[in-house]
């Protein structure tokens, strides 16, 4: 499959979504193209005995990232910045992210990725799953400065790209080993760990050392499991509390560090630190409420809701369940007002400006078919759908049960969902 193409049809610019939010119809068309074209790469590279390679040379979002984590080959070099943002454009974190952000990545640290859009660098990605290689761009098969056998300059990701390009894939992971690229076995028994003149993420990641409390705080299974946002909000203030009575230890002040700035992220985004009044939305500056909602309960759906049904299906089928659910929630998320609000802030005619985040509808208004809410924004998204995250649940856990939870099921609910009238009309 060519990049190029995928990039002409699915990576446009942002402004291509501002388009989108007229149409419920378009918004859902455009999630399930996209989505499908990262399925099929991932069938592609979990079914066929070939490489498919992808290197990442500088910032990995969105749908890049998607399709970075749809091919299994995965090289960070030491430019490569992965990050899952939606939650600040009122979305929740897709393009495959429910799945990849729980297999290959531990779902602790899956769940703190997606709730704060945290970054990680190249050891991180590595650490975590997320890459399979990790290779120094300015390291090559021989000295700097020279050409590879592919007219490339060596060592860099171009050269290696074009290398790759060149050979069977029968040899490609000895063109990986003659760069210089890494496993996580072969990174951890090579690093040295040394802070003189090296990034704190280059040198040994960020992760690692607050792993602990990472798999405390953002729990999405086992005795310690979280049951909410508000949950894991609770956890980081008393993670903050315990290492600031042992401040004086290094590790104390690493892991207080870390929570404090994941409790910042969130708090700022749900608003729990600045009032429940009228006002409280405009000074929100973090991701929007509504959308750490949708992550945390899509991220839990999948891990323990319908664990078991995903654990009896092959990694392809498992993968594109997550990415139904995503269509589920991002169908209806894109036709709220938040996702224009996002969207405008971002790259649009308010950009730059905090986002105002519309109230949360996390907690369903009794009253309609199912309990349904009737959220804002009918008149400016093109018609929000009768849908809320409880509707979702109950819409996949009825998908999984018909073995129909893909992503052409998915979009069929939706389509059937557009064509009924919001609760009390």
């Amino acid at each position: 499959m060519n990049a190029d193409t995928i990039s002409k049809d699915i990576v446009k610019s942002p402004c291509l979504m501002v388009q989108l939010v007229s149409s419920n119809r378009s918004q859902v068309e455009f999630l399930h193209l996209e989505y499908s074209v990262h399925q099929r790469l991932f069938e592609a590279s979990t079914c066929l005995a070939l490489p498919v390679v992808a290197i990442a040379d500088g910032i990995v979002m969105g749908a890049g990232a998607g399709l970075w984590m749809a091919s299994n080959v995965r090289i960070a070099t030491n430019k490569a910045l992965f990050a899952m943002p939606e939650a600040n454009i009122g979305l929740c974190p897709d393009a495959g992210a429910l799945h990849f952000l729980r297999t290959p990545c531990p779902p602790s640290v899956g769940l703190y990725l997606a709730l704060t859009g945290a970054r990680l660098g190249p050891t991180d990605l590595l650490y975590t799953g997320l890459a399979t290689h990790q290779i120094d761009d300015v390291a090559g098969p021989s000295s700097k400065g020279g050409t590879d056998e592919a007219g490339g300059t060596a060592g860099c990701a171009g050269g290696l790209a074009a290398t790759l390009a060149a050979c069977a894939p029968i040899e490609a992971e000895a063109v990986l080993a003659r760069f210089g690229a890494k496993t996580a076995t072969e990174a951890a028994a090579a690093r040295v760990r040394s802070e003189a003149g090296e990034d704190a993420v280059g040198a040994g990641g960020e992760l690692e050392p607050v792993r602990g409390a990472i798999d405390a705080a953002f729990a999405l299974d086992g005795d310690g499991a979280k049951g909410s946002v508000a949950e894991v909000v609770s956890s980081l203030e008393a993670l903050i509390s315990q290492h600031t009575a042992a401040a004086s230890s290094e590790p104390s002040r690493r892991v207080k560090a870390w929570a404090s700035s994941a409790l910042g992220a969130l708090v700022d985004s749900t608003g729990l630190a600045v009032g429940t009044g009228a006002d409280a939305g405009a000074k929100r500056v973090g991701g929007c409420p509504t959308s750490l909602e949708a992550a945390f309960r899509g991220m839990r759906l999948l891990q323990r809701g319908l664990g078991a049904r995903l654990a009896a299906l092959d990694e392809a089928k498992a993968a594109e369940a997550a990415r139904a659910v995503e269509l589920l929630i991002n169908g209806w998320m894109a036709s709220r007002p938040d996702f224009a609000e996002g969207v405008a802030c971002a790259v649009g005619a308010k950009r730059g400006q905090p986002p105002v985040w519309s109230p949360s509808p996390a907690a369903p208004k009794q009253g309609g078919e199912g309990g349904a809410a009737a959220v804002e924004g009918g008149a400016s998204c093109g018609g929000e759908l009768a849908w809320d995250l409880g509707l979702v649940e109950s819409e996949a856990a009825r998908l999984a049960s018909a073995g129909d939870l893909t992503l052409r099921g998915a979009r069929e609910a939706l389509i059937a969902r557009m064509k009924r009238p919001l609760p009390g009309n």
